[in-house]
């Protein structure tokens, strides 16, 4: 059980680490989206992402629920 707990708390902390390096400018804040209301189904939200030279608006879409 306590290795599983820190397992999570590993993830976690891994999850929350920017990939871009030092030098790169701020991410800039968030595009807002329209995010459709479908039935079973659920919006992914868009986010920054660093291609290594500059950050590239990854658009949401669409998900099915499980």
């Amino acid at each position: 059980m306590t290795r599983i707990f820190f397992a999570l708390i590993a993830l976690a902390l891994l999850t929350a680490c920017q990939s871009a390096p030092p030098g790169a400018p701020p991410k800039p804040p968030p595009i807002p989206e329209m995010s459709p209301m479908l039935p079973n189904s659920a919006w992914v939200g868009g986010y920054w992402h660093w291609d290594g030279a500059q950050w590239v608006w990854i658009r949401g879409h669409v998900e099915p629920k499980l």
